[in-house]
C-alpha cells in the first residue's frame, strides 16, 4: 500500500522502505543475510594461506561494526539523506577487507552487498551513492593491485555499467510494485462504493416495499379518518399525516444520501473509511452519533492525519481489528484497537505529541492480546451526539 506525504502526522505507508529503512520491525531479518556474508568474508582470512596486514583488517572490522550500530540510530530526528552512511560504512569495510586480504583473495564480490542492500531498502539517491562508491572502491583496489592504466578503466567502466544497470532496473522494478499497490487501493476503493451502491439499493428496495409503504397505507387511513371525523379529528390526523409525509421524504433522504462520492470527499465517516481502506484486511469500523456535524473541517483534518499516524505505526506490529468513532456528549472518540500491543515507547512518544499538537487527549490502554488507542475531541456543537 502507498501512502503519499499528507498532513502533519501522516507517514509513509508500512510496506515502503524508502523513507526509513532502519525504522520498520523486521530489521534484523533483513539485515541477518548481509551480515552473515560480512562475517564469513571476514573471517575467511584466517584461513591459508593467511593474507592480509594486521591494520587493514582491523579497519574492516571496526567499519563493519560501525554500520551494524548505526542502523539503530534514532532515525527519526536525523536528517533523512544520512541513510546513505550505513551502506557507506559497509562499502568501506570491504575497501579494507580487499586491502588487507589482496587481489587473489576471493572476497572482491562482497563489494556488491551494500549496493543490493540499497536497491532493495532505500531511495534511488542512496543506491546512486552507493554506486559511485562501489566504482572508486574497484578503482582504489586495482591501483593498489598495481594494475596498469588501460586495466584499471576497463574494470571502472565495467563496474560503473553494472552498478547502473542494477540500480536501474532494481528501482524501476520496485516503482512498477509501487503503483501496482496504489492501482490495487484504488480498485479496491472502488469495489467499497460499488459495494456501499449495491446496499443502497437493497436497502431502499426493503424500504419501499415493507416501511414506506406501510407509513403511505397509514397516511391514506388518516386522510379517510380527516374527512369522516370531526374538525379536532380532522386537525390530528392532518398533522400525523404532514409528519408521515416527513418520515417517508427522510428514509429516502437517508438512502439515496448513501450514493458513492468521490475518493477523499464528503463528511467525516468517508474520510475514516477511506483511511482504513488502505489495510488489508481492513479493520471493521463503527460509528455512533452526528460525527459530520461534529467538527469543523479543520478539526476534522486533524482527525484524519491522526488517524492515519496511528493506522501507519500500528499496522506495522499487529493487524488493526476495529476503528471506532462516536460523537458523545462529552465530546468526539476516536478509537483504534491492534489485535497485538508492540508499539514501542517511541512510537507512542510520536502518537502523543501528534495528538498534543491537534488538540485532542490520547489514551493508550495496553492488554496481553491487543492494545486500544482513544482520542477526545471537543465536538463544535452541543448536540452533536443526538443520534441521527
Amino acid at each position: 500500500m502507498n501512502l503519499t506525504a499528507g498532513p502533519a502526522g501522516q507517514r509513509s505507508s508500512p510496506g515502503e522502505m524508502d523513507a526509513a529503512p532502519f525504522q520498520r520491525p523486521g530489521l534484523l531479518a533483513r539485515a541477518a543475510p548481509f551480515a552473515v556474508i560480512a562475517v564469513i568474508a571476514e573471517a575467511s582470512l584466517a584461513l591459508p594461506p593467511r593474507t592480509g596486514s594486521v591494520p587493514a583488517v582491523t579497519a574492516s572490522v571496526v567499519l563493519l561494526v560501525a554500520a551494524a550500530a548505526a542502523m539503530l540510530a534514532p532515525w527519526r530526528r536525523l536528517p533523512a539523506w544520512l541513510t546513505a552512511a550505513v551502506p557507506l560504512l559497509y562499502t568501506g569495510s570491504v575497501l579494507a577487507l580487499i586491502l588487507a586480504a589482496g587481489p587473489n583473495s576471493g572476497v572482491g564480490l562482497v563489494l556488491l552487498m551494500p549496493l543490493v542492500w540499497c536497491v532493495l531498502f532505500q531511495r534511488w539517491g542512496d543506491s546512486a551513492v552507493v554506486a559511485v562508491a562501489v566504482v572508486a572502491v574497484e578503482a582504489v583496489t586495482s591501483v593498489d593491485q598495481g594494475a596498469a592504466g588501460p586495466v584499471i578503466a576497463r574494470r571502472v567502466i565495467l563496474w560503473a555499467l553494472v552498478s547502473a544497470v542494477i540500480v536501474i532496473s532494481a528501482h524501476r522494478l520496485r516503482d512498477q510494485l509501487r503503483r501496482s499497490r496504489a492501482r490495487a487501493v484504488e480498485l479496491q476503493a472502488q469495489l467499497g462504493q460499488l459495494s456501499l451502491a449495491q446496499d443502497r439499493d437493497r436497502i431502499a428496495a426493503g424500504l419501499h416495499d415493507q416501511v414506506i409503504s406501510k407509513l403511505f397505507a397509514a397516511g391514506l387511513t388518516m386522510q379517510r379518518a380527516a374527512v369522516t371525523g370531526t374538525a379536532q379529528t380532522r386537525e390530528h390526523a392532518e398533522r400525523s399525516i404532514g409528519e408521515l409525509d416527513e418520515a417517508i421524504v427522510l428514509l429516502r433522504n437517508a438512502v439515496f444520501g448513501l450514493s458513492a462520492r468521490p475518493r477523499g470527499e464528503g463528511g467525516l465517516r468517508h474520510r475514516v473509511l477511506d483511511a482504513c481502506s488502505v489495510l488489508a484486511p481492513p479493520p471493521a469500523v463503527e460509528f455512533a452519533g452526528r460525527v459530520d456535524e461534529a467538527l469543523g473541517p479543520q478539526e476534522q483534518d486533524r482527525v484524519i492525519a491522526l488517524l492515519r499516524e496511528a493506522l501507519t505505526l500500528v499496522a506495522a506490529y499487529g493487524a488493526v481489528t476495529s476503528v471506532s468513532l462516536a460523537a458523545e456528549p462529552a465530546g468526539l472518540v476516536l478509537r483504534c484497537v491492534a489485535g497485538q500491543d508492540g508499539l514501542a515507547a517511541e512510537d507512542q512518544a510520536d502518537l502523543r505529541a501528534s495528538a498534543e499538537r491537534a488538540g485532542a487527549g490520547l489514551r493508550l490502554e495496553p492488554d496481553p492480546d491487543c492494545l486500544t488507542l482513544t482520542w477526545q475531541f471537543a465536538v463544535r456543537k452541543a448536540d452533536a451526539s443526538r443520534p441521527r
